[in-house]
């Protein structure tokens, strides 16, 4: 008889340019639906003066100066730019800063800066060993580890290690499936080969209505596990998408 298999699946889903907010991305296929929240920040500014970090220099930034100073209002959003006159403290005196800038033709903000984008960073001293990039954070440029772990042995997709970038990865393993329940034959097996071998015995077991999980991922522990039992079926690079 055929036994039915869901197949492990991904997708990639592009929204494009979002504002900065909270967000909620609705899955659904013919078996469940799935709502997964997402926030996406504000990107600091890279302008001197700029304290709420809107990207421009107006009354709203010394707003944001006192009331953090007095109010218990929400920090700048960069402070080392929000420190206008340079003194390496904020207080008071950036506040007046800005406020005789705008109004009274006083000096600019002198907050000092190093780059406007990333592109600023070029040719700037890689001291870390690891693969990654350049970014332009508050004015200031700083390094963006993108594969940081890759080479310490263990698969690390939290932090964007794949197959595809990270010899640390290796293809996933076909999930177990539960085969002859109530024989002697019962237990775990790789169906994943060749649709006219027999499939593989992983091991015996009283499986009968029991999914396999992905646990432990990128450990030594890694692999698929009876969630019935608790017990492993069998260590292995998996799927950790596949709950």
């Amino acid at each position: 008889m055929c036994l039915p298999v869901i197949v492990p699946y991904a997708f990639v889903a592009h929204v494009g340019r979002l504002e900065a907010g909270a967000y909620v991305l609705k899955v659904s296929d013919q078996w469940e639906s799935k709502a997964y929240k997402f926030r996406v920040a504000r990107r600091a500014s890279n302008k001197p003066g700029d304290a709420n970090g809107d990207g421009k220099l107006d009354v709203a930034d010394t707003v944001r100066i006192l009331g953090y100073l007095f109010s218990q209002g929400e920090p700048p959003a960069c402070l080392n730019l929000a420190d206008v006159n340079d003194d390496g403290k904020l207080d008071l005196s950036d506040a007046i800063a800005i406020l005789s800038y705008l109004f009274a033709h006083g000096r600019p903000p002198a907050a000092p800066v190093q780059c406007e984008s990333a592109y600023d960073c070029l040719g700037r001293p890689w001291p870390i060993f690891c693969m990654g990039r350049w970014d332009c954070v508050c004015g200031e440029c700083r390094m963006q580890c993108d594969m940081e772990t890759c080479g310490d042995g263990y698969c690390d997709p939290d932090n964007g290690e794949t197959v595809a970038n990270c010899a640390d990865c290796k293809t996933p393993s076909c999930r177990p499936v539960c085969l002859y329940a109530g024989t002697y034959s019962e237990g775990w097996y790789d169906v994943c080969g060749d649709i006219r071998e027999v499939p593989a015995l992983i091991r015996y077991a009283l499986c009968a209505g029991c999914v396999p999980e992905c646990r432990a991922c990128g450990s030594k522990s890694e692999g698929w596990y009876d969630p019935c039992s608790g017990e492993v079926i069998k260590w292995t690079a998996c799927d950790c998408r596949c709950k």
